[in-house]
């Protein structure tokens, strides 16, 4: 496993953990939820554990609004996009063949359904994708903190206890992504996959895109255990037991 930190225009720092592909010339580029600042999502580490045992390479990385070197914390939508865009350029400089997968949590599935509509990919696997980040801020914040939101430009979101700052820019951007029709026309194999449980999301959103294209195959995991944050161990091997035969398959592939 090697550590890196990646240097993006501007002067801008984010570091990356990787461990290049080994008997399969194959990379996943790991997008984490919004508040998270280190490598230990557990539904990443579970994912990068099934991984190494076919030999498939991976990359995370912390999104720069996340690393205290950098001077801001406002991440919106389009941010996490184009930062992910920057690793999906790094690893293809990493790599002399093969091919380029993408996985991505909550927010992080956001971005990588964004980025699988404009980079060449050849598979995507979200977990608890957040589709319409309208209506998930309005359940999560309620409607009296959105009105202030909207009158103030500006709100505090708290992950593990750190406020985080964020213009009203976010929910601006949210307003015209229209994610759900968009992903669609996604030119690859999607594997979807929706707790139960989660307090805002819907599996609704899963089954229906799963319904109207063959190229995308949704689960919904079932169970008390299976919440948003998507941590309980049974959960996780719900996770890796559906996405393990896709996983076999992708390595026996030339």
């Amino acid at each position: 496993m090697l550590k890196n930190r990646l240097l993006l225009p501007g002067n801008i720092v984010t570091p990356v953990r990787h461990r290049p592909p080994e008997s399969v010339p194959v990379t996943f580029i790991l997008s984490s939820g919004y508040g998270n600042d280190q490598f230990h999502e557990a539904v990443q580490l579970a994912f990068i554990d099934l991984l190494d045992q076919y030999g498939i390479g991976w990359a995370q990385y912390v999104y720069p609004e996340r690393c205290e070197e950098n001077k801001f914390t406002d991440l919106y939508i389009s941010t996490g996009v184009s930062t992910l865009s920057w690793m999906y350029e790094w690893v293809q400089q990493q790599r002399s063949s093969g091919s380029i997968c993408l996985f991505g949590y909550s927010f992080g599935a956001n971005i990588t359904l964004e980025v699988a509509l404009i980079k060449r990919v050849s598979a995507a696997v979200v977990v608890n994708a957040v589709f319409d980040y309208v209506d998930y801020r309005t359940h999560q914040l309620g409607a009296d903190a959105m009105v202030s939101w909207r009158n103030d430009l500006i709100t505090y979101l708290s992950y593990d206890g750190s406020p985080y700052p964020l213009g009203y820019r976010f929910i601006q951007e949210a307003e015209q992504q229209d994610l759900e029709r968009r992903v669609g026309a996604i030119d690859c194999e999607v594997y979807a996959f929706q707790a139960k449980n989660d307090a805002i999301n819907r599996p609704s959103h899963i089954v229906a895109l799963a319904k109207a294209s063959e190229q995308w195959h949704s689960h919904v995991v079932m169970g008390d255990h299976a919440d948003h944050n998507f941590e309980h161990p049974d959960a996780l091997n719900d996770f890796v037991g559906r996405i393990e035969p896709f996983i076999a398959q992708l390595a026996q592939k030339p």
